[in-house]
């Protein structure tokens, strides 16, 4: 997952907004529309399989600001994201969630976080795929207030 020359990673995907299972078809056709997003903005994607809940097509996205991300998360109405920052080749992760599913401008706080990731098994309830066989999990954990 590292590449070289990576500050921030970026987990999101445009599929079933606030946690509402559209159709195959209504998915598909939002994450061509993300895909165009990303290019238009240059943003560096690979596309990924994560499931936190549902399984989804999801992305992720290299030296993305947090802000940015924030945006892309809002406009596909999703109810979290998941946003890293690499420091001496450990990914620190934080989950962010909507604050107010209702809102009509979504703001998001961080909810749990980790340090690093676990190779996932075929029996992990939570995990990102990339490619055919990088399989890992973000061991996040509430956030002590």
């Amino acid at each position: 997952m590292m590449k070289q020359g990576v500050q921030t990673i970026g987990i999101v995907s445009a599929e079933n907004p606030m946690v509402m299972q559209m159709t195959p078809e209504e998915n598909a056709k939002r994450t061509v529309n993300f895909i165009k997003q990303l290019e238009f903005y240059h943003v560096p994607y690979v596309k990924s399989i994560g499931k936190y809940g549902n399984e989804e097509n999801s992305f992720v996205l290299y030296n993305i600001g947090l802000k940015d991300l924030e945006y892309f998360a809002s406009t596909k109405r999703q109810e979290s994201f998941i946003f890293g920052v690499v420091e001496d080749e450990v990914v620190h992760f934080k989950l962010f969630s909507v604050v107010d599913k209702a809102a009509k401008d979504l703001e998001y706080r961080p909810s749990m976080q980790a340090d690093g990731i676990i190779r996932a098994d075929e029996d992990a309830e939570d995990y990102t795929i990339i490619g055919k066989d990088f399989k890992f999990n973000i061991p996040l954990e509430q956030i002590n207030e």
